[in-house]
């Protein structure tokens, strides 16, 4: 077996959002959570009610200075308030969250009558304590923020709540962003099954694949409803014919294969996970971008379609969490076979890797670019491409068809 240690560099945002997201306008990395080093902070409060009221505070004060007519509009704005909560709750200190949650309200100023007690509230609070409150209890505080806005601010069921003291705040994990190996392994895949098609001579003009034979290769198959035995012949077949299949696994009609490489997932070199440097919250930023309706901007092309005279470009603003650029992340490859053909195979992969210098998404907007550390030996990947030489004529006659016409 072979196990590769390696780091990658950022040399642009890494945007990775497919996984993780919230009901508002921001998109989060997936995370995990891993155990940390204790942190214990002696709480300014006697117990979670003078806790959560103080949370209810922050949210109330902000909420009671969002423009009326997005209220009036979107049924109290109580849903869309939740989600741009929950969005600013991946920030890393109580200021950046107030302030997140303000913009993605637009709130420029909170009321003078809630000035002083929202203030009042933040101070109170340690960055990780508020940030704990409103990550863990935010369903519940939309509870108290609906009863309190309907009671206008006055006394509420909420404040004849007994509960036990919490005088000292203990967090033990945390949540730390990572990019799966799945979304490694697709990368690998399709980089190296592309190549494969190019060395066999493949041409498109000419040339087509069948729709199951592309889901084998490209995406990893499907399972087919099949009571039919193992054609264990087709799988050597396929696994001699096209190394990479081989290495990476597939779902082959009723038969699967086994990847031969176990790839795990990024994670950031950061303090949560061990390493002497700093917290991951420091490597995270947020990218910003709107979407907008062209056409009712459009000068020069007459639109068809338009309901009344209004042609101003209806606006949307969205933010992707992404890991900046600068930042590293490791990880591990572990190659299983050693057979010398598949040996060579990975390492010819991991060299299309390396030469693409891209992961996660959006890479064609200036996201992904990445440094790869990991050394190829001097010659590794002659022996795939003598195979494949050897094998050429034989591949393209059974992953292609003619094209038709």
């Amino acid at each position: 077996m072979l196990r590769i240690p390696y780091q990658v560099t950022a040399k642009e945002p890494l945007l990775h959002s497919s996984d993780n997201t919230t009901t508002g306008n921001k998109r989060l990395f997936r995370t995990e959570r891993h155990k940390v080093a204790p942190v214990e902070i002696a709480s300014t409060f006697d117990n979670d009610v003078q806790r959560r009221q103080a949370a209810l505070c922050i949210l109330f004060g902000v909420y009671k200075s969002i423009d009326q007519s997005l209220k009036s509009n979107y049924y109290g704005y109580y849903e869309p308030f939740l989600a741009n909560v929950v969005s600013a709750t991946h920030n890393r200190t109580k200021f950046e969250f107030y302030n997140q949650l303000c913009e993605s309200c637009g709130v420029r100023g909170i009321h003078d009558q809630h000035a002083l007690t929202t203030m009042a509230a933040l101070d109170r609070f340690s960055d990780a304590e508020l940030m704990y409150t409103m990550q863990r209890e935010t369903q519940y505080l939309f509870l108290m923020l609906r009863d309190f806005v309907k009671n206008d601010g006055q006394p509420s069921l909420f404040d004849r709540i007994p509960d036990a003291p919490a005088n000292v705040f203990r967090k033990d994990f945390d949540d730390v962003p990572y990019i799966s190996g799945n979304a490694i392994g697709g990368i690998l895949r399709r980089l190296a099954v592309k190549d494969f098609f190019a060395r066999i001579g493949y041409e498109k003009e000419t040339m087509g694949v069948d729709k199951s034979i592309y889901h084998w290769l490209m995406t990893g198959g499907n399972i087919e409803e099949s009571t039919g035995k193992v054609d264990l012949t087709k799988k050597e077949t396929i696994a001699r014919l096209c190394p990479p299949i081989g290495l990476l696994g597939s779902a082959l009609g009723n038969m699967t294969t086994t990847s031969l490489v176990k790839i795990g997932s990024l994670r950031p070199v950061c303090s949560e996970l061990g390493y002497d440097a700093p917290s991951f919250w420091e490597l995270l930023g947020t990218a910003f971008g709107t979407r907008s309706d062209s056409s009712k901007a459009e000068m020069d092309i007459d639109i068809v379609g338009y309901v009344g005279s209004d042609r101003n470009a209806d606006q949307m603003i969205y933010y992707n969490q992404v890991i900046n650029a600068g930042a590293s992340m490791f990880s591990d490859i572990l190659m299983t076979s050693e057979d010398p053909v598949m040996v060579s195979c990975f390492w010819h992969m991991i060299g299309l890797w390396k030469e693409f210098g891209y992961i996660a998404g959006r890479s064609a907007r200036g996201y992904g670019r990445i440094e790869i550390g990991i050394e190829i030996p001097e010659g590794a990947n002659a022996l795939y491409l003598q195979h494949l030489e050897s094998a050429k004529e034989e591949a393209l006659k059974y992953f292609t068809v003619p094209r038709l016409k």
